[in-house]
C-alpha cells in the first residue's frame, strides 16, 4: 500500500468533525471528502478542513474514491453506511465506538466485515492516552497483584442530551443511551486491561425519570471469567459545572490504581496514580525506565501516608500528564500502512497489544446490550 492514503469521513457531527481534523494533521492521510445527509452539515465541515463536502456515503466512495474510510454515524446507525462502504469496495474501516447498539446488528456488521476480509478498527479513544497505557502496563506486569476489584464512573453533563444532541433527527439520543455511548469505553478498558477475561454475568438497575426518552443513569455489576468484580456507572443526567466527569479504581492483590480522568472539585488536574502495598525500590525504579521507554513520564514517591495509626510507608507512582497525546487515529493509519494489528508506533507506546478491532466491538456490544436488559427486566443476564 501507498504511504499516502486517501481518507474520507461519513457523519459531519461533532465526532466526525474531529477525525476529519487528525486526517489533515496526519502525514499519511490526504482528507478527500465528508458525507453527511445534512447538507447544511457537510458544507460547514468540508469548508473548515478545506475538503469536499458530499451528502452520501455512495457519492463519497464513488467520486473521491477514498482508500481509507471513518464512519462516525450517531450510535444506533453505524450498520447501514457500513454495509455501503463494504459493499462499494472500501477494505480500510475506522468506526467510531459504539461499534453498534444492538446484538443484532453487530454480528451482521461483525459477519460482513469477515466476509470482506476487511481492516475495522472501532475507536475506543481512552485506550491512546498515557494514563490508560500505564495502566494496561502495571496490571499486566502484576505489579497491583491478582486482579480483584474495579469501579468506573463516567457521566456527562445534562446539557449533552438536551442541547448538544437538540439538532438531530428526532433527537437520535432516544435511540441510545449513556451504555453504547459511555459504557463501552468503560467495558473496552476492563476487557483491555484484564484480558484474556472475559464478562460472564451482569446484575444491572436504570432509572428514567429526568430525561425520559431514556435512561438517565445506569448502575451494573460485572462479574469475570477470572473472578474478577467490577462496579459500572454511566449517565446522562450530572447538574455539576463540567462537561464530562470520569473516575476509575482498579483494586488487585498487592496494591491498587487510581485514575481521574477528568479534573473536579478544585483539583487543576486530572492524575493516575498506583500504591502498592510491598514492592522493592528497584522494582518500581525498574518499572519507571520501562515506561519511561514508552514514553510515559512518571514520578516515584515512597512516603508515609497521611492518615493517622496507618503504620509503614506506602510506595507509589503517578503519572505525568502528556500535553500531547497522539490520537487513536494516528495509530491506526499505521496499522492499515504496515498490515498489522499492532504497529511499529503502536508496539514501542503499549507492547505487544493489539488496536481495538472489530471483535473487541462486537464484545463491547454483547456486554453493553446485556447491561440494558438486565436493568429493564430486573434479572441477572449470562452471557457464559
Amino acid at each position: 500500500m501507498a504511504t499516502q492514503l486517501k481518507a474520507g469521513v461519513i457523519g459531519a457531527g461533532i465526532m466526525g468533525a474531529g477525525h476529519a481534523r487528525e486526517f489533515n494533521a496526519n502525514p499519511h492521510t490526504e482528507l478527500v471528502g465528508i458525507a453527511d445527509l445534512d447538507e447544511d452539515k457537510a458544507n460547514e465541515v468540508a469548508a473548515c478542513e478545506n475538503t469536499t463536502a458530499y451528502y452520501s456515503a455512495e457519492d463519497l466512495i464513488a467520486k473521491a474514491k477514498p482508500d481509507v474510510v471513518y464512519i462516525a454515524t450517531p450510535d444506533p446507525y453505524h450498520r447501514a453506511p457500513l454495509t455501503t462502504v463494504l459493499e462499494m469496495g472500501i477494505r480500510h474501516i475506522l468506526l467510531q465506538k459504539p461499534f453498534a447498539t444492538t446484538v443484532e446488528d453487530a454480528e451482521a456488521m461483525a459477519s460482513l466485515i469477515e466476509t470482506y476480509k476487511a481492516d475495522v478498527y472501532v475507536t475506543y479513544a481512552t485506550r491512546a492516552r498515557s494514563e490508560s497505557a500505564a495502566g494496561k502496563y502495571i496490571t499486566e506486569s502484576g505489579l497491583i497483584g491478582e486482579p480483584l476489584f474495579a469501579s468506573m464512573r463516567n457521566v456527562d453533563n445534562i446539557s449533552v442530551p438536551r442541547e448538544m444532541w437538540a439538532d438531530r433527527p428526532n433527537n437520535w439520543a432516544s435511540e441510545s443511551s449513556s451504555v453504547p455511548f459511555l459504557y463501552s469505553h468503560r467495558i473496552d478498558r476492563l476487557r483491555w486491561f484484564y484480558q484474556p477475561a472475559e464478562v460472564t454475568s451482569v446484575s444491572a438497575v436504570s432509572r428514567s425519570e429526568i430525561l425520559g426518552y431514556t435512561t438517565d443513569f445506569v448502575e451494573s455489576f460485572l462479574t469475570w471469567t477470572s473472578g474478577l468484580v467490577t462496579r459500572v456507572h454511566t449517565g446522562w443526567v450530572d447538574f455539576g459545572s463540567q462537561l464530562v466527569y470520569c473516575e476509575n479504581l482498579f483494586h488487585g492483590s498487592k496494591g491498587m490504581m487510581t485514575h481521574n480522568e477528568t479534573p473536579a472539585f478544585g483539583r487543576p488536574t486530572a492524575g493516575f496514580q498506583a500504591v502498592f502495598d510491598h514492592i522493592e525500590f528497584d522494582d518500581l525504579r525498574q518499572a519507571q525506565a520501562e515506561l519511561l521507554e514508552r514514553g510515559i513520564g512518571t514520578r516515584l514517591f515512597w512516603e508515609k501516608p497521611n492518615a493517622k495509626g496507618i503504620p509503614g510507608t506506602v510506595p507509589g507512582l503517578e503519572v505525568i500528564p502528556n500535553a500531547r497525546e497522539t490520537p487513536l487515529t494516528d495509530y491506526i493509519v499505521d496499522a492499515f500502512l504496515e498490515g498489522t494489528d499492532c504497529p511499529s508506533s503502536w508496539r514501542t507506546f503499549q507492547g505487544e497489544s493489539s488496536l481495538p478491532t472489530h471483535r473487541d466491538g462486537l464484545e463491547q456490544t454483547r456486554v453493553c446490550c446485556a447491561v440494558e436488559e438486565s436493568a429493564r427486566t430486573g434479572d441477572v443476564v449470562c452471557l457464559r
